[in-house]
C-alpha cells in the first residue's frame, strides 16, 4: 500500500519528443505524443490499456495549462501523453505533473509545428509493422524489400497539424481520415517520391502514416535512405532495401 504522505512531491525535469531518434526540433507538437522525465511521477509503472487514453492514471495527472492530458503510460522517473489537439496555435504551454493531490514545479515548454520522425517502413498491405503508440519506443520490425514502382508505408511521428483531428486520447478514425494539412516531402535515396496519403494512422493516437510511391528512378540497393521533411525541419533517415 502507498501513502501521499510518504511519497515526496513530484519533481519536474524535462519534456520531450517521444520517439527512437532526435529530432530537428526540441519542441513539442500539439496532437503529438511527449515524454516528461522527473522523479516521484508515479507510484509504480502502469500503462493505459483502452482508447481513450485517460486523464489520470495510478493517481498521476499531467496538466498542460491546467488541463488534464491523455495519459499512455506513467512510471516513476517517466511520463508518456499525448499534447491535446485542443492547444493548435499556441506558442508555449505550461506543464505540471499532480500525483495523489501533490503537484511538482511548472516548466514551460515550447511547441513547433513539426518534429518528424520515422519509425518504420513496410510495403503496401504488409500489416508486419511493430508500433508502440504507448511508449513510441519502437522503430518497427525489418521491412521486405520496397519494389520500384510499388506503394510503401511509412508510419513516424511529429507531423503535425491535420483536418478533422480526433479529440484528444482517442484513436483517429478509419471513415473520416484526418489529413495532414502541410504534405510532407519524401526522399528515397535523394528521390524525390510522390505522397499518396499523409495523415494520422487510422485508430493509432499521435501515429502518422505517409503512403508514398517508390519512383521507377529510385537506387535498387540493399541499404537505401528514406527521409521526410515537413514544416522545414527533416527526419531521421530509415535504411530499407529497394529492388
Amino acid at each position: 500500500m502507498c501513502s501521499s504522505d510518504l511519497m515526496p512531491a513530484p519533481a519536474l525535469l524535462s519534456a520531450t519528443p517521444a520517439g527512437l531518434y532526435e529530432t530537428g526540433s526540441d519542441g513539442l507538437v500539439v496532437g503529438g505524443i511527449a515524454l516528461l522525465h522527473g522523479e516521484n511521477l508515479a507510484y509504480w509503472d502502469l500503462a493505459a490499456s483502452a482508447l481513450p487514453l485517460p486523464g489520470e492514471l495510478n493517481k498521476t495527472i499531467v496538466e498542460v495549462n491546467g488541463v488534464p492530458a491523455p495519459l499512455f503510460a506513467v512510471s516513476p522517473g517517466e511520463v508518456s501523453l499525448q499534447i491535446p489537439w485542443e492547444l493548435s496555435g499556441m506558442s508555449t504551454v505550461s506543464l505540471r505533473v499532480v500525483v495523489d493531490g501533490k503537484a511538482s514545479n511548472r516548466i514551460e515548454v515550447a511547441l513547433a509545428t513539426a518534429a518528424p520522425q520515422l519509425l518504420a517502413a513496410v510495403p503496401a498491405g504488409d500489416n508486419t509493422a511493430a508500433i508502440a503508440p504507448a511508449s513510441a519506443d519502437s522503430a518497427g520490425t525489418q521491412p521486405g524489400a520496397m519494389q520500384r514502382g510499388s506503394v510503401m508505408v511509412l508510419y513516424g511521428l511529429g507531423l503535425g497539424a491535420v483536418s478533422n483531428p480526433p479529440s484528444s486520447g482517442n484513436g483517429a478514425s478509419m471513415e473520416s481520415p484526418s489529413l495532414s494539412l502541410e504534405l510532407p516531402e519524401v526522399y528515397i535515396g535523394d528521390v524525390p517520391a510522390q505522397v499518396l496519403y499523409s495523415g494520422l494512422a487510422p485508430q493509432w493516437v499521435g501515429v502518422y502514416q505517409i503512403n508514398v510511391a517508390v519512383p521507377m528512378d529510385a537506387p535498387a540497393e540493399s541499404a537505401v535512405a528514406v527521409q521526410l521533411r515537413v514544416a522545414g525541419t527533416s527526419s531521421n533517415q530509415l535504411m530499407v532495401p529497394v529492388n
